[in-house]
């Protein structure tokens, strides 16, 4: 119980502080995101994202619980959750890999921020289109259910969640470590 309330306090203010960043941005411009800086676009949409990620996560256990909470039967709306945080937990992870790739871009690679903005649409494909194809096998392998705190991938299926979530997970890490190492050398010089 503690940790359902930790881990729901969590997702709400993460919820609150995305939500902040975003009113932030649209009280202080009447632009649609398209025609915002680049790096603007990066963190507008990652505020979004993370949005659309801790809303699955506030809801803790409560789809598991209305769908009856049968381990053999799992209800539709634990389905929809275990869809929602592979999609959209997964799209944080790798739009974080983006805005890093945008950053090695301008400060390593020397490209200015105007032709980078080309990159946004395939940032947001990557971004969404591979986690939620992962989803989508998911759905259709019926390997969604009840994980611990909330509806995910099932949690008989650790190997499951290693190959399609914290892999991705290690792979962004280190791919942004290299990022940092890279831009810290090259402002160093």
């Amino acid at each position: 119980t503690v940790l359902q309330v930790i881990a729901t306090l969590t997702a709400t203010s993460s919820i609150a502080g995305s939500a902040t960043i975003l009113y932030r941005f649209k009280k202080n411009n009447n632009l649609s995101v398209a025609e915002l800086p680049i790096t603007t676009q990066m963190i507008v949409t990652m505020s979004a994202l993370d949005i659309l990620a801790s809303i699955w996560f506030a809801l803790g256990e409560v789809p598991f619980l209305a769908g009856g909470s049968n381990m053999d039967d799992v209800g539709k709306l634990c389905i929809l959750q275990g869809f929602g945080i592979q999609t959209f937990a997964l799209s944080t992870v790798l739009w974080n890999s983006c805005v890093a790739h945008n950053l090695y871009s301008w400060i390593v690679l020397g490209r200015d921020l105007y032709s980078l903005k080309s990159n946004y649409n395939k940032y947001l494909l990557f971004s969404l289109g591979l986690p939620f194809t992962l989803a989508v096998i998911l759905l259709f392998t019926d390997d969604f259910g009840f994980a611990s705190l909330w509806c995910w991938i099932s949690g008989d299926e650790p190997t499951l969640r290693f190959t399609l979530f914290y892999s991705f997970v290690i792979l962004a890490w280190l791919y942004n470590a290299f990022v940092f190492l890279k831009v810290n050398n090259a402002v160093a010089e």
